[in-house]
């Protein structure tokens, strides 16, 4: 057997299980990781928006490489989108698109994005994005959502 150095997430969450071996670490964290998603969609889900953006907070925190996946910026785009549609919520979910453009949250960033443009009148712009999900996302859950949201556009766009 051989003891470890401490890395400073063991020292901050006095975590000694890994004295011995340093792949419980990373077992650890990529499950720490991988329930991220459910915490804030829970969160979510009860209105508790300051605690969700406080989870990504923390999230980030303790996993600053994964801002590189685009999941945060969602994440709080999402958060922001659901307290208040609107150009601060667009600008994280068109960040995490630009971060990750084939990251499976891409159809929802989108479609979150064209009922923001839609509840700020811009209806022309969210139709673009609407039209994205149709022709690039033809297996999400939103391909099926977007034709009525669609007519809705043209329709505004016909009758301004």
């Amino acid at each position: 057997f051989f003891f470890k150095q401490k890395t400073a997430y063991e020292i901050r969450n006095c975590d000694w299980s890994s004295d011995v071996c340093s792949s419980d670490l990373r077992a650890e964290e990529l499950a720490k990781i991988g329930t991220f998603p459910f915490t804030v969609e829970d969160l979510l889900s009860r209105g508790e928006h300051d605690f969700a953006l406080q989870e990504i907070d923390d999230w980030e925190d303790s996993f600053p490489s994964e801002k590189a996946t685009g999941w945060t910026q969602f994440w709080r785009g999402k958060v922001i989108f659901v307290q208040q549609p609107g150009l601060r919520a667009e600008r994280y979910l068109t960040l995490a698109e630009s971060i990750n453009p084939k990251g499976i949250f891409v159809p929802e960033a989108l479609w979150l994005r064209a009922n923001s443009l839609i509840a700020r009148g811009q209806h022309a712009e969210a139709l673009k994005l609407l039209q994205r999900i149709r022709s690039e996302f033809t297996t999400s859950d939103y391909f099926k959502k977007a034709p009525e949201k669609i007519k809705e556009c043209q329709d505004k766009i016909a009758k301004p």
